[in-house]
């Protein structure tokens, strides 16, 4: 599957599942909100969990993936260094996309303990 397609439908993904809570989402509005075909969904996310792990999982792989070393990250000050970083959480926590998906990753996580706990939840 194309990076471009799979990223329509993470993002289509992502957009009901935050507007709508996962139980009211449903892999053919997905499909029909992309213009995919549910098994182009299928194909790339085994099942409807599959999907809703992903888009979960999703905003926080991005933050790892950007918060790894950079020139500009690097500083010989260790508090300008975790500034930035600090930066980057807050800006990654505030998100728009971030911010839809907490109502339904709150309310769904009784379906996906093993989500809360890699993300800490347990904690609270």
């Amino acid at each position: 599957m194309s990076g471009e397609l799979d990223a329509l439908i993470l993002k289509t993904a992502t957009r009901l599942f935050g507007e709508q809570g996962y139980a009211a989402t449903s892999v053919e509005q997905i499909a029909a909100v992309a213009t995919v075909g549910k098994q182009t969904i299928y194909r790339q996310h085994p099942s409807k969990v599959n999907l809703f792990k992903t888009v979960i999982a999703e905003p926080g792989n991005s933050f790892l993936l950007a918060a790894s070393p950079s020139d500009e990250m690097v500083s010989s000050d260790p508090l300008q260094a975790l500034y930035k970083t600090m930066r980057m959480l807050l800006d990654l926590i505030l998100s728009p996309e971030t911010l839809s998906l907490s109502r339904p990753f709150i309310c769904e996580g009784w379906r996906f303990p093993d989500l809360v706990d890699h993300a800490g939840a347990h904690n609270l």
